[in-house]
């Protein structure tokens, strides 16, 4: 197995829902290097909690591709747990804002051989959950 690759991200939305967005994340690789990526998504019609959270895992699943790491071994922690109930496929993405994003995300998703989607507390993801919400403060 090739090393695991740590992906660490939090969305965060202040005033939820239309406020402003916040996305993070963290990539740690086995050699001790990290990408990380913050940015803010100004306040609108639309914007919400859920949407934060699978922008944000759309950007750092777009990173990996980016970098041809599609065949790692990747593990993503999430405090979201509608993240990881999508993932296993225990209910469809079928109303809400977040829709076209989660379809987005489950697309990325497939171009991955080995992944797997963790449902982490937030104190086990807390350097990534104080960027997204640091960002919106």
């Amino acid at each position: 197995m090739k090393d695991k690759i740590l992906v660490k991200i939090d969305g965060s939305c202040h005033q939820n829902p239309h406020g402003e967005m916040g996305l993070a994340y963290i990539i740690e690789f086995q050699n001790g290097e990290t990408v990380t990526h913050s940015e803010v998504v100004e306040a609108k019609y639309g914007n919400t909690l859920i949407s934060a959270e699978y922008r944000t895992l759309n950007l750092a699943l777009e990173k990996l591709i980016g970098l041809n790491l599609t065949g790692s071994y990747i593990e993503i922690n999430t405090t979201s747990s509608i993240i990881l109930m999508h993932f296993l496929g225990h209910v469809n993405p079928n109303k809400g804002y977040y829709v076209g994003d989660a379809l987005k995300a489950i697309k990325n998703l497939k171009r991955f051989k080995n992944i797997v989607i963790i449902k982490v507390q937030r104190k086990d993801n807390i350097e990534v959950v104080n960027l997204s919400k640091k960002i919106t403060s």
